[in-house]
């Protein structure tokens, strides 16, 4: 992927600040936040080989939800981690997803939620960023 294949998928100012003047490529490697990686591969998903399906986009979503797990309060995040799987399984509802969506923007809307510091959202996000390598090692070109 070219820094201008990337500018046409409108990246947030996070995106460019983590790009920088760097190539797409060789921030992947590098990069300690997950959460854009996991953005772009979501909109990259299901544009053919080499890049990931939706499927295995949603799974790294989820595990890498799961590495907060502890701050969790309530059944809401893992229930909608359930349904997301459930969802790549097809073995889900599509009444299934709504009430899982409804209760985990009802989770993510309490500002409890986000009650990690600075550093521990740094460290959550590197660990993200791991878990995305792990299975997408190389950025898809």
């Amino acid at each position: 992927m070219t820094n201008k294949e990337l500018l046409e998928l409108k990246p947030s100012v996070n995106a460019m600040d983590w790009l920088g003047s760097r190539a797409v490529a060789e921030c992947w490697s590098g990069c300690e936040r997950g959460d854009l990686m996991l953005w772009l591969l979501a909109r990259k998903c299901n544009a053919g080989a080499p890049w990931p399906d939706h499927r295995l986009v949603v799974e790294l979503a989820c595990r890498c939800a799961e590495t907060v797990a502890h701050l969790w309060r309530g059944d809401a995040p893992a229930n909608a981690i359930r349904a997301a799987r459930a969802c790549i399984a097809r073995t889900a509802t599509i009444k299934d997803l709504r009430d899982a969506a409804a209760a985990g923007a009802a989770y993510a809307a309490d500002d409890s939620a986000y009650a990690a510091g600075e550093s521990a959202r740094k460290r959550a996000l590197a660990r993200c960023a791991e878990i995305v390598r792990d299975l997408v090692p190389e950025l898809p070109k």
